[in-house]
């Protein structure tokens, strides 16, 4: 950051607000970019729910019901990390929404992978459009980044989390 504040403070104006978080500048053009990336993952994700529901019970139980456990691992964390480089390519710190949002989902429907994934999309939606509207209207004149309100009430909600785990 410091390079670029040097080389080019534009730029740097520009990479601020994309590690703050924010929806500034973002349209469907964006949307269509990562497209790709969702429709191959997303129904991968769907597909592996119930083995997610296995792997909940234990790596001992899902193998004596089946299920390769490491190739079911791998799978999962290529798909996972597919969506969270699309995610953050497309609004940067934003993404954080992606690790609160499960949580609050599994309160919601119970623990289901293939209802959390479901819910999980909605809620984070949700809590996307409530703090841009927050955000908007704080401080009027000052549009603040998204990223940065849902961090300051993201941050202590995940805290908790951890903290119930």
């Amino acid at each position: 950051v410091q390079y670029l504040l040097i080389r080019n403070p534009m730029e740097a104006n520009i990479a601020l607000v994309w590690l703050t978080g924010s929806l500034f500048g973002r349209s469907m053009d964006h949307v269509l970019t990562i497209l790709p990336w969702l429709i191959v993952a997303i129904p991968v994700i769907f597909l592996y729910a119930r083995k997610l529901d296995i792997l909940h019970l234990g790596e001992e139980v899902a193998t004596a019901l089946g299920t390769h456990v490491q190739r079911t691992k791998m799978i999962l964390l290529f798909t996972s990390v597919m969506l969270a480089g699309a995610a953050i390519s497309v609004v940067g710190g934003l993404s954080f929404l992606g690790l609160i949002a499960p949580h609050i989902a599994r309160s919601l429907v119970g623990h289901q992978h293939r209802h959390i994934v479901a819910m999980s999309g909605l809620v984070g939606a949700l809590l996307m459009v409530i703090a841009d509207g927050l955000a908007r209207i704080i401080a009027p004149p000052i549009d603040i980044p998204v990223g940065v309100l849902i961090a300051i009430i993201g941050a202590p909600y995940f805290l908790y989390v951890l903290r119930k785990m």
